[in-house]
C-alpha cells in the first residue's frame, strides 16, 4: 500500500468519527418546575369552616382538630393520606371520635369572607358533617402569567397584551399597554391589595397611555379577588369595577 493511500485511508476514518460525534445528541437538560408547583405535599392539609367553626391541621406526623370556639382540641397521630374518588382522604380515631376528611381540589369560598381556597372540604365527626375549605389562597394567583381580558369592562386597545403575574415573595409583575410595571401586593384573611407600582416609561399612543393610567387606577383600588367558574381571575374594586384575566 502506498503512502498517498494510507494518508487517504486515515483521513476517512478520521471524517467518520467526526460525523459520528455530530449526530451524536447533546443531552436533554432537566425539566424545570413551572411557576405555581410548589404546593405543599397532599400530607399536609388546614382547613376551616364556620357555623359551627372548626379548623383542621394535618402535617406528615400529627393530626389536630378544634373546635367549640377552641375549647375543645383533638390530637394525634396524622393517618395516612388516601386516594378516593372523591380526593385525597384521611381516616383515624382522635381521643375517641371517629374523623373522616376528605378534600377534593376545586375551588371553594369562605362562608364568611369569600375568599377563594383551592380545597373543598368535608369533615366527618362520628355522625356530625362539616363542610369548609382548604389549602391556601397564594396558589390560585400563583403560576404563569394572567393575560388581562378586560379593564372596568373595556379590552385592551389596539391588540396591546396587558398581563399580571403574583410571586410567593409577594410582588405583582407583567405589562401594561405601554410599560412593565412591578409592585407589592398582600394578601390577608380578608382580601388582596396591589402597593404602588412602579413601571418603565416608554413612548407609545394615547390611547394605550390613557388605558394604562386606568388599569394601574383600578389596580390600586383592588380589595379582593375570586376564581369564576370558567377558571377566570376576577379582581374586585371600589365601585363595581373589575379586572377580568385569564391564563
Amino acid at each position: 500500500m502506498t503512502m498517498g493511500i494510507l494518508f487517504r485511508s486515515a483521513a476517512v476514518v478520521c471524517l467518520g468519527v467526526l460525523l459520528a460525534a455530530c449526530d451524536t445528541p447533546d443531552p436533554e437538560p432537566p425539566p424545570s418546575e413551572s411557576p405555581g408547583t410548589d404546593r405543599p405535599p397532599v400530607s399536609a392539609l388546614r382547613a376551616t369552616g364556620n357555623e359551627p367553626p372548626w379548623l383542621l391541621q394535618i402535617d406528615e406526623t400529627t393530626v389536630q382538630l378544634t373546635l367549640e370556639y377552641g375549647q375543645r382540641v383533638l390530637e394525634g397521630p396524622s393517618p395516612p393520606v388516601e386516594q378516593t374518588p372523591e380526593g385525597h382522604g384521611w381516616r383515624g380515631v382522635l381521643e375517641g371520635v371517629s374523623i373522616q376528611a376528605v378534600a377534593r381540589e376545586e375551588v371553594c369560598r369562605d362562608s364568611m369572607t369569600g375568599m377563594p381556597h383551592p380545597l373543598s372540604v368535608s369533615l366527618r365527626l362520628d355522625d356530625e358533617r362539616l363542610v369548609g375549605c382548604g389549602g391556601d389562597p397564594l396558589h390560585l394567583l400563583l403560576g404563569e402569567p394572567w393575560q388581562v381580558e378586560t379593564i372596568a369592562g373595556t379590552a385592551p386597545v389596539e391588540d396591546a397584551s396587558i398581563t399580571l403575574q403574583f410571586a410567593a415573595d409577594g410582588r405583582l409583575s407583567g405589562s401594561g399597554p405601554c410599560n412593565r410595571y412591578t409592585g407589592p401586593y398582600t394578601l390577608t384573611g380578608e382580601g388582596l391589595g396591589v402597593g404602588d407600582l412602579a413601571s418603565t416609561l416608554m413612548a407609545c399612543t394615547p390611547a394605550k397611555l390613557d388605558q394604562e393610567d386606568a388599569f394601574h387606577a383600578l389596580l390600586r383600588e383592588v380589595y379582593r379577588f375570586d376564581i369564576d367558574t370558567s377558571g377566570a381571575l376576577v379582581l374586585h374594586a371600589s365601585e363595581g369595577r373589575t379586572l377580568i384575566a385569564r391564563r
